[in-house]
């Protein structure tokens, strides 16, 4: 019996995907895939949304087009008996709770939120969970028995948000605490799987560059969530603790848990800069297994499971990283409907083909008398309102006879008009007008010059820079090699400069300090670069 295997990737656009969809997630090879940032709508193209020996579920963005959105994929027999997308459909399955509107509280919570808040949450399409009944998996240590209750797998795809927009980090919280709660609630009666893009770094070992974590102070709080999730020996100690998390968590980072001192294990680079080249990045996607799914993981030693990431597969700024699951599929067990979130319950997914014999059967024929050549000939042609077409070309007036026309109608009508009368002015009124006119036809005069000298100015600039070709690029001082040209993309910086200010750097991918393949420290302002 082969492992159940789960996969997750944020791709950062699925219609971006540099191949066929389905080459992709074959590719992966995993029996769940969760994806994240789909950037997808309801009206998704049945070629993304119905892939072959695939069900698919999709939670969306309604709020904005081609943003955030999170799927599952599940590869076939393998199906999940139900699926929700949402806090508030999930805890609706789970309990059958629905929140509140008087006072907002989720029961033995203490979380306060408004509907109006959960609805907006919600509406960014980045919590996606798929339920796989007990009967249809089996215990790799014992196949003679099934996990006592179901598996929850969760496809997540966290806020990331700037620390200078205080209503994201405020939605970013609230998130998080209703994701604690949803993932309490599902451990009750569930085993939990969450996989996704969680935006942040949990230890030094996470980052390229580590002396950052410590100064970094605003992303302390997202830290302190992500290891109040995680079992007290999967913590890292040097985050300090949190009197908003309480109470240890329950899941263990399976990914760490397999290489617990590994340095590069980075699943998202900066494309601009070219860094994952030089794999300098950080890892911000995790597959977290529950305590009990974790203790199956470790006494599976008749098979050799095992967590890691795929940096050979590309198409987006991250990689997908993936986990053996300590179950395998019983397709005895598989006895039950699509759940209603399936994509293939979608009319785009339901359309029927026509096929190429149909298309080419002859159609019914027209109504009305067969019309004969010497029908046609009779008629000249199509029938026309105001007679024959002959007599139509035969009245058309000419261009020269139109054009006279007009003339002539022309001068008959001003001939028609009055001469105007206009009333004497006085001889000392009459000059001071003159005057005041002269004056302001020489400032505009005088405007009109400055303009036109500037005008000039600079399209002999133009014209220079077009004829003397580009500037010639400046060489960098680590590897003596052409620099490249960049521009500030940010609407100012701490130095103040503004966006659009060009410079050049390395050409090289950015990369750590004493990595003499990556960029080294060049840093020259085009405007003050005299070749």
């Amino acid at each position: 019996m082969q492992p159940l295997r789960v996969c997750s990737w944020n791709v950062n656009g699925l219609r971006s995907l540099p191949s066929p969809l389905k080459v992709i997630l074959d590719s992966l090879d995993a029996d769940i895939i969760c994806l994240q940032e789909t950037k997808t709508s309801r009206d998704l193209g049945s070629k993304w949304s119905c892939v072959d020996a695939y069900n698919s579920y999709f939670s969306h963005c309604t709020l904005k087009v081609g943003y955030s959105g999170v799927a599952i994929f599940c590869r076939d027999p393998l199906k999940p008996i139900a699926a929700t997308e949402g806090f508030a459909q999930t805890l609706a399955y789970i309990d059958q709770y629905s929140l509140s509107c008087e006072n907002g509280v989720f029961p033995e919570s203490g979380v306060e939120i408004c509907p109006k808040d959960l609805k907006a949450i919600d509406s960014e399409g980045r919590f996606l969970v798929a339920f796989f009944p007990p009967q249809a998996i089996r215990r790799l240590d014992d196949l003679r028995i099934g996990p006592n209750r179901p598996l929850a797998v969760i496809s997540v795809y966290v806020p990331r948000v700037s620390p200078d927009d205080p209503n994201r980090v405020n939605f970013r919280s609230k998130f998080e605490e209703l994701f604690s709660v949803c993932v309490n609630k599902l451990l009750r009666h569930n085993h939990v799987v969450i996989s996704g893009d969680l935006n942040v770094y949990h230890t030094i070992l996470d980052h390229c560059e580590p002396e950052i974590v410590t100064l970094e102070t605003h992303t302390i709080v997202y830290r302190q969530w992500l290891n109040s999730l995680l079992t007290p020996h999967s913590r890292d100690p040097q985050i300090p603790a949190s009197d908003d998390y309480p109470l240890p968590g329950n899941f263990v980072d399976i990914f760490r848990h397999v290489h617990p001192t590994r340095k590069d294990g980075f699943t998202c680079w900066s494309a601009r800069t070219g860094a994952r080249e030089t794999n300098y990045g950080v890892r911000l996607d995790y597959i977290l297994l529950d305590e009990v799914l974790a203790t199956w993981f470790d006494r599976c030693t008749a098979h050799t499971l095992c967590a890691d990431h795929m940096t050979n597969i590309t198409g987006s700024d991250h990689c997908p990283t993936w986990t053996h699951l300590p179950l395998c599929l019983d397709v005895n067990g598989l006895n039950y409907p699509l759940p209603a979130l399936c994509s293939r319950n979608w009319p785009q997914c339901q359309a029927k083909q026509v096929g190429l014999k149909e298309f080419l059967v002859a159609g019914p024929p027209a109504i009305g008398p067969p019309s004969t050549a010497g029908d046609n000939k009779k008629s000249g042609g199509l029938p026309c309102e105001h007679g024959s077409s002959t007599k139509n070309r035969n009245g058309q007036p000419k261009l020269k006879q139109m054009c006279l026309g007009i003339s002539r109608s022309v001068s008959s009508n001003v001939d028609q008009f009055p001469p105007v009368l206009r009333k004497e002015q006085p001889l000392r009124e009459t000059n001071s007008v003159e005057s005041a006119d002269n004056l302001e036809v020489i400032r505009l005069q005088e405007i009109v010059e400055q303009t036109d000298a500037k005008k000039a100015q600079q399209s002999a600039a133009a014209w220079q820079r077009l004829l003397s070709g580009p500037k010639k690029a400046p060489r960098c001082r680590g590897h003596n090699e052409p620099c490249v040209l960049r521009s500030v993309k940010q609407a100012s910086t701490n130095s103040g400069s503004k966006r659009g200010r060009r410079f050049w750097v390395c050409a090289r991918p950015q990369g750590s300090k004493d990595n003499p393949v990556a960029r080294c420290s060049t840093f020259i302002w085009d405007d003050q670069y005299v070749p």
